[in-house]
């Protein structure tokens, strides 16, 4: 599905362990994605389908399709020298979303539900972001999941039209 970009280094996408840390990064022409992250996705998707829709199973793959399409534009930004004005991870956030919205209208919704999904479960329960969370390299998990489903409505306001009803 990344053939497309037809890099001429390739990008290898590694799973292993990470010493109980839930993380994903790029570094070295690798994409690592930890054990620990899919375990928490896992435990962490909910036991039947969410009043919105969506599916047990898309809160599992979609955060962890976002999270290697998410890294895999690292490796565009440094493999292509991409000058990125703002933050580079909501850049990279922003990529993955495009990516997305170009599997098909179907897969592309799943997807796109999930990882927001898995972004808002993050911060159940959870205080306002702090002055420093907002400066941080990474948006907070609020931003990031509005910014997904803004751009997924303004790609396709149809498909996403009840997403706008819900939040």
């Amino acid at each position: 599905f990344l053939s497309p970009f037809n890099l001429l280094i390739p990008v290898e996408i590694v799973m292993a362990g990470c010493d109980g840390d839930p993380e994903a990064e790029y570094g070295d022409g690798e994409i690592l994605i930890c054990y620990e992250f899919m375990e928490y996705l896992i435990k962490n998707s909910p036991e039947e389908t969410t009043p919105a829709g969506v599916e047990p199973v898309d809160t599992v793959i979609g955060p962890f399709f976002d999270t290697v399409l998410h890294e895999f534009a690292h490796a565009l930004f440094d493999y292509l020298d991409v000058p990125v004005l703002g933050r580079e991870e909501d850049a990279a956030d922003a990529v993955a979303a495009i990516i997305y919205l170009n599997l098909g209208k179907d897969e592309a919704r799943r997807l796109i539900m999930g990882t927001t999904y898995a972004y808002l479960l993050e911060v159940v329960d959870t205080d306002p972001p702090t002055m420093e969370e907002y400066a941080d390299e990474q948006s907070t998990s609020e931003q990031r999941a509005f910014n997904l489903l803004c751009i997924a409505y303004g790609a396709d306001p149809e498909l996403f039209a009840d997403v706008v009803k819900m939040v």
